[in-house]
């Protein structure tokens, strides 16, 4: 009979510690203590090794989700001083850049000016018309110069 208590009592023990390692690993102690109580506490544990380890698991997932927020972080510091360098070169170049558009506009009234010559040359054109495209192409080019009036007066 003391063997059979001693049996029962080893037969509980390791329940217990089958049921303390499967809470250990993110499971439930009172199912795999029952589990092993029932069957075998050998067949629990086989059981508990099987199946994954729900605590380890959410740990790696934390750190992985740990490292995006890291890494997130830092490519929008790297962002923003991109954006930063983009501002400063923008405010840069700005100024040269009216200044070349103002060149460009320029450039191209002049173009148009040679054009409208090589067609009096060939004879498309007469002196008369050349005038008057002449005066409507350095009209059009003051009239941008100026600021307009919203008045209505000339």
């Amino acid at each position: 009979m003391d063997i059979l208590i001693g049996l029962i009592f080893v037969w509980g023990l390791l329940c217990w510690a089958v049921g303390y390692a499967a809470e250990s690993r993110g499971r439930s102690f009172i199912a795999f203590f029952i589990l092993s109580l029932v069957t075998s506490p050998v067949l629990g544990l086989i059981v508990l090794l099987i199946m994954k380890d729900i605590k380890a698991e959410e740990q790696r997932d934390k750190a992985r989700l740990d490292a995006l927020a890291e890494r997130d972080l830092a490519r929008r510091e790297e962002h923003e001083k991109q954006i930063e360098a983009l501002r400063a070169i923008t405010v840069a170049v700005a100024p040269k850049a009216t200044a070349f558009s103002d060149a460009a506009s320029a450039t191209s009234i002049a173009d148009e000016l040679t054009k409208l010559a090589r067609l009096v040359e060939v004879g498309l054109l007469t002196p008369e018309e050349f005038s008057a495209q002449k005066a409507a192409l350095l009209n059009g080019s003051l009239h941008k110069d100026r600021p307009r009036d919203l008045t209505g007066a000339s």
